[in-house]
């Protein structure tokens, strides 16, 4: 579509991506990034890179969290920020969390909304919406620490004011394939 190779994964891909003006702000965009969080597409290989460009050249990203058409949909993204860890791009995933903190939970409940017009600072009639709650869940725990094969990366995507003097991020008997892990950084 427009000089852009596209990864077809839905019926009529190329009609669901010009639905969207061509743009990765809808659900070719959603299920996108999904598809990368499954884990069937090599992280680095040429299909994850098609929906990596895509979300990053076609307006499918807002303040960390997915584009969704006139707002943000924070749960969707998570495969896309799983894969920027994969790829050792910590940053993407310390804006996705703060993004998702800040825009993609209700002011009064702190519960995720499935889509926020972040514009307004108003959630759709959506939450609590606890996929989206899981996700940011399962982000933080990635940043934290997150098993990838027979690795296992303490510490990956923590914010620089996180690890300012006097601070301490701890993890304690957290389950792994490994057996339970945990650290102290002071």
């Amino acid at each position: 579509v427009d000089g852009m190779d596209l990864l077809p994964m839905l019926p009529e891909p190329e009609h669901q991506f010009k639905k969207s003006d061509s743009k990765a702000d809808d659900y070719y965009g959603s299920n996108a990034s999904m598809l990368l969080e499954i884990g069937v597409l090599e992280p680095r290989g040429q299909f994850a890179d098609l929906i990596v460009n895509m979300l990053e050249q076609r307006g499918g990203k807002s303040l960390g969290a997915l584009a969704w058409r006139h707002g943000i949909d924070h749960a969707y993204l998570y495969g896309y920020l799983l894969n920027c860890l994969q790829r050792n791009r910590p940053r993407e995933a310390v804006l996705g969390l703060y993004g998702w903190m800040a825009y993609g939970m209700t002011r009064n409940t702190y519960s995720g909304a499935e889509v926020t017009y972040h514009r307004l600072g108003d959630p759709c009639a959506t939450f609590p919406h606890t996929f989206s709650s899981c996700e940011q869940m399962r982000l933080l725990l990635d940043m934290l620490i997150r098993p990838d094969g027979d690795e296992l990366y303490l510490a990956q995507a923590l914010p620089d004011s996180w690890l300012e003097a006097g601070k301490v991020v701890a993890v304690r008997e957290a389950p792994t394939p490994f057996g339970k892990v945990g650290y102290r950084i002071k």
